[in-house]
């Protein structure tokens, strides 16, 4: 199939125009081409949107991140070494080895 690009007013195949869903025929009026020239063109008109924009996005994912993290265990200490400590009843703190965290620690904690 062929459709006529808005913009060129060229007749190219529809594989060289991108999707569209809201349009009657599924693509956007433009081609790829066009479509990336006049994005370009967009960006250095108004940078400062480009910026907005990027420093929104970055905003995003990193609450994103945050939300998505998972809460620290409690009674185990990460020192960020791959070291893990726990803390017993009477404050004490025990040095963990990695067959000690999945035996024990697992079993004391509450899920």
């Amino acid at each position: 199939m062929e459709k006529k690009c808005s913009s060129c007013n060229l007749v190219k195949n529809v594989t060289e125009f991108y999707k569209r869903t809201t349009r009657p025929d599924g693509l956007q009026s433009n081609c790829k081409e066009c479509s990336k020239v006049s994005a370009k063109a967009n960006r250095i008109k108004n940078p400062q949107d480009h910026t907005k924009r990027n420093a929104y996005h970055k905003e995003y994912q990193r609450k994103l991140r945050a939300k998505q993290a998972k809460p620290p265990r409690k009674n185990v200490i990460n020192d960020d070494s791959c070291k893990y400590y726990i803390k017993l009843k009477n404050d004490e703190v025990k040095l963990l080895n990695h067959s000690e965290l999945y035996r024990k620690v697992l079993m004391m904690m509450p899920c």
